[in-house]
């Protein structure tokens, strides 16, 4: 995973994709290799770009960033989610963010530290169970949109050159 992957929305564009070896594979995710509801938050660049991992995307995490993995998922996975995207932590971000000589980095130390909102085991279940479907139907809509996208410019030369013709009764 790649910092070109972290949308601004918090979802992850599944559409790029950087292959690496199995064995750099095993190396990079030997500490954390993502699942349904972590989230990953940025280092340096987009310091504090932040995304919620989606139902089957399996990756490593690149270079200069971090992972944040719920201690139950049906809990507090939505509520992260929200949190991490809201002003306050925005700024909460802001004000941990180190400034160094060549550039700007929020230090991973800094990460678990981060003020989230208040709320009960009980809140953050029933903000999950509201969320979740909704950010799981957001996850499908981008995927669909990128397939789409993807057969337009696959169709699209081929129409443009002729090689493909749409009947005129077809064309609403």
């Amino acid at each position: 995973m790649q910092l070109d992957n972290i949308r601004d929305d918090g979802l992850v564009d599944t559409s790029k994709r950087y292959t690496i070896t199995e064995d750099d594979y095993r190396k990079w995710s030997a500490k954390f290799a993502t699942q349904p509801w972590d989230h990953v938050i940025t280092n340096v660049g987009r310091i504090g770009a932040v995304a919620r991992i989606p139902q089957g995307f399996v990756a490593a995490l690149g270079r200069n960033m971090t992972g944040i993995r719920p201690n139950d998922p049906t809990e507090s996975g939505a509520f992260i989610c929200a949190a991490l995207q809201a002003p306050a932590v925005r700024r909460e971000i802001e004000l941990r963010t180190d400034a160094g000589t060549i550039m700007n980095a929020l230090n991973v130390r800094s990460i678990p530290h981060l003020r989230l909102p208040k709320s009960s085991a009980d809140e953050r279940r029933r903000f999950h169970s509201l969320v979740a479907p909704r950010l799981i139907l957001m996850d499908h809509a981008l995927q669909e949109s990128q397939r789409l996208a993807a057969l337009r410019d696959v169709l699209l030369p081929e129409l443009l050159s002729g090689r493909i013709r749409v009947p005129a009764d077809e064309v609403a």
